[in-house]
């Protein structure tokens, strides 16, 4: 079997906003880290947190062949040292963790009763993230813009549920994020006013469009995104495809079955596992005994 991501294509059409495969990582670790924020996992580290000088795969390089792939992961207890993990994996910035993990918080702040996994995560990120939290404009910018793109994939393109009477929402929806974008590129004061302005409206939009009760569901007590299945099977797919060390030989990187804390999303990766390597993978990795040279 191929070693490649190409394994999990299912032959989905384009997104329309050209969202990118970054986009799509980026993404995916902002909800498991809110997921992991349901489970009462997240705190914020410290900015001050030493950092290590060596690379990725300088680490790898200079690690023992005899050395057991675990021991890498096992410097912070359970969720933390889980989370730790994947953000390596998912090759994420500290910087861009850290903002994240306190922009959920905050977001998550006088919002009595509501778990972190029921956020409108781009929307609330948008409303808690300012730009003075970015090394340069352009890196906010992007950032802004993959938020934007995430909404309208999730909410209007591919949505989980039909929009039934809301279609005239919808065409608001659109030209609000427009409109933020547009903000930008104004004078400071001048758009700073007409993004506010635009977020309040887009609130007011995007909530009732993600809380439409499916399948049962109570309204407001869950929030469809991103639950269409288009952009649901990619988020997944990076998600699955992180629990995998490609720098060394394809490796799980630790049992992932600390996951299951996580709720619905350790059982979709904990069955990934047992379907693709059998269902006594974990105790082959941690003896060393799985050859993961084939997919």
């Amino acid at each position: 079997m191929r070693n490649d991501a190409t394994d999990l294509s299912l032959g989905l059409p384009s997104f329309k906003t050209g969202i990118t495969e970054d986009d799509l990582r980026e993404t995916a670790y902002e909800v498991l880290l809110a997921c992991a924020g349901a489970a009462g996992g997240l705190i914020v580290p410290s900015k001050e947190k030493k950092k290590d000088k060596r690379s990725k795969l300088m680490r790898k390089l200079g690690r023992s062949r005899n050395e057991n792939p675990l021991s890498q992961s096992q410097r912070a207890p359970g969720l933390v040292g889980l989370l730790e993990t994947m953000r390596v994996q998912m090759e994420i910035s500290e910087a861009m963790d850290i903002r994240t993990r306190q922009g959920l918080l905050n977001a998550l702040a006088g919002k009595v009763g509501k778990r972190m996994d029921a956020l409108l995560v781009p929307l609330e990120l948008l409303c808690c993230i300012s730009q003075t939290e970015f090394s340069d404009k352009k890196a906010y910018i992007r950032w802004q813009k993959r938020q934007l793109n995430m909404l309208e994939e999730g909410l209007l393109n591919f949505p989980a549920v039909g929009f039934g009477e809301s279609g005239r929402k919808a065409s608001e929806f659109r030209i609000l994020l427009a409109k933020i974008e547009e903000s930008e590129f104004l004078p400071p004061s001048t758009g700073e006013l007409q993004r506010t302005e635009c977020l309040r409206s887009l609130r007011e939009i995007a909530t009732p469009l993600a809380e439409r009760p499916v399948r049962g569901d109570l309204t407001g007590e869950v929030c469809h995104w991103a639950d269409g299945c288009h952009l649901n099977i990619r988020l997944y797919e990076k998600l699955l495809l992180s629990v995998f060390d490609m720098l060394d030989g394809g490796k799980l990187t630790e049992s992932i079955s600390g996951l299951g804390k996580l709720y619905a999303l350790g059982n979709i990766l904990d069955d990934f596992v047992y379907q693709r390597h059998g269902p006594d993978s974990y105790e082959r990795v941690e003896l060393g005994t799985y050859p993961f040279c084939e997919w």
